[in-house]
């Protein structure tokens, strides 16, 4: 798996990009906390990632992290932000051109990394809000 680095941004102009979103937890499906990844439709590689809630607010940050790149076109599974954020003649909704992501959930080497993302980053929500809560405490 490899990240695109912003040296790169002016030889990608105008690519195409798969989106996706994917749950995971840590001690508790209660809590699950989203995944939201785009990766190059070509080339497989990832271009940004955000997690949070499955949520409009979420996905905009991903938005925003994707904007450098003059993404062209998205390819989606039709989730309802995607439908919502996306100008229309720049999004395609369906299975067929969202294979490389959909597949990459079920790579061994992706599927460790994401669990050890969500892992940390669970953790430091955690350690956030106990120092949240010890700080309201005083």
């Amino acid at each position: 798996m490899e990240i695109c680095r912003s040296e790169e941004l002016d030889r990608r102009r105008g690519l195409t990009s798969e989106l996706d979103e994917m749950w995971s937890y840590v001690r508790s499906k209660a809590n699950p906390r989203w995944l939201w990844h785009a990766i190059d439709h070509h080339t497989g590689k990832v271009l940004a990632y955000v997690f949070g809630q499955r949520k409009d607010e979420v996905f905009l940050r991903l938005q925003e992290l994707l904007k450098p790149f003059g993404i062209t076109k998205f390819y989606t599974d039709g989730w309802g932000a995607y439908e919502r954020h996306l100008d229309a003649e720049q999004h395609r909704v369906g299975k067929e051109n969202t294979q490389k992501i959909e597949v990459l959930w079920y790579l061994p080497e992706y599927k460790i990394v994401i669990i050890s993302i969500t892992y940390a980053n669970m953790s430091l929500s955690q350690n956030i809000e106990r120092a949240s809560n010890s700080a309201q405490d005083l």
